[in-house]
């Protein structure tokens, strides 16, 4: 068993896991040489389900969990030999590289209902998220919009550029309106200089 434990994060508590044991994890794991992590079940929100034992993990983990109860965290280092050998996990992990995991079980052979109730608050979780990171972006645009930017960039021309270009068209919009006004108004007097000029007509004739 190659795995060395760097760091006991929490205890937790009941039996240890055997090979058969159904656990519910978060992990994030990071190349020992680099520090570059390439898996993270935190940052995704949605823990992994492991069956120890039955060769769906690397061999690092199946053994790392098999000191481990329910509730408990771990830093761990697994070596090169238990983790992805001579072929790596490319891009991330390198051949030959040993690896280092944060594992920390939080559920031992879940029931359905329980794995539903997770699975349901992962999601809500996930929505969250998404509308406060919607939410940060939205600020983030409104306040680049606000303040003039340094230096006469190309996208501040170009908003410049765009917003005379706007207000030339609304003053040709309204100069159209205007001629249109007058021409309305022009008929309407006319209109009613013939009328009158009808009626005046008609009375001398009545005369």
């Amino acid at each position: 068993m190659v795995v060395t434990v760097l760091e006991e994060l929490s205890e937790g508590e009941g039996p240890f896991i055997k090979v058969g044991d159904k656990v519910v994890i978060h992990s994030t794991a990071s190349v020992r040489s680099s520090g570059v992590v390439f898996d993270d079940s935190r940052e995704g929100g949605v823990a992994y389900t492991v069956a120890v034992g039955v060769n769906k993990a690397i061999q690092g983990i199946d053994s790392a969990l098999q000191l481990m109860r329910k509730g408990s965290r771990r830093r761990v280092l697994i070596t090169a030999d238990e983790a992805y050998g001579e072929a790596g996990l490319r891009p991330h992990v390198p051949p030959h590289a040993d690896v280092v995991y944060d594992v920390e079980v939080l559920a031992l052979n879940e029931s359905l209902v329980a794995q539903g109730i997770r699975v349901r608050r992962e999601e809500e979780a996930r929505v969250q998220r998404f509308l406060r990171m919607q939410d940060e972006e939205r600020a983030a645009e409104a306040a680049q919009g606000k303040g003039p930017q340094k230096g006469g960039s190309e996208s501040s021309s170009d908003e410049s550029s765009s917003s005379s270009e706007s207000s030339e068209a609304r003053r040709k919009r309204r100069k159209k309106e205007k001629k249109r006004k007058r021409e309305k108004e022009k008929k309407a007097r006319e209109k009613h200089k013939s009328k009158k000029h009808k009626k005046e007509k008609k009375e001398k004739k009545a005369e």
